[in-house]
């Protein structure tokens, strides 16, 4: 077993990105990464022969979900932060 479902988690985790955080940094970096490796996409449709095609996909679904899950925490970090310093200045 190798670390292929690692570098597809990795891949997909910043191809991602820029769709969750919509920042102008994410896109560019979004954008390379399916530029120069997006290729790698192929690995994740079966195949015959020993690879496993399975960890593949899988690390690319969870890639993905890992970057939705560091944007909502990003998110609910600023949001928590934005209501804090309007309740201690008396705000709703």
């Amino acid at each position: 077993m190798g670390a292929s479902g690692l570098i597809f988690c990795y891949f997909g985790f910043l191809a991602s990105r820029a769709w969750f955080e919509r920042t102008l940094g994410t896109l560019v970096l979004s954008v390379l990464c399916i530029v120069l490796y997006g290729g790698i996409i192929t690995g994740v449709l079966p195949r015959a022969g020993p690879t496993s095609w399975e960890s593949h996909a899988g690390g690319l679904v969870a890639g993905l979900a890992i970057a939705w899950a560091v944007a909502n925490v990003k998110k609910g970090a600023a949001d928590g932060a934005g209501r804090s310093a309007s309740t201690a200045q008396g705000g709703p």
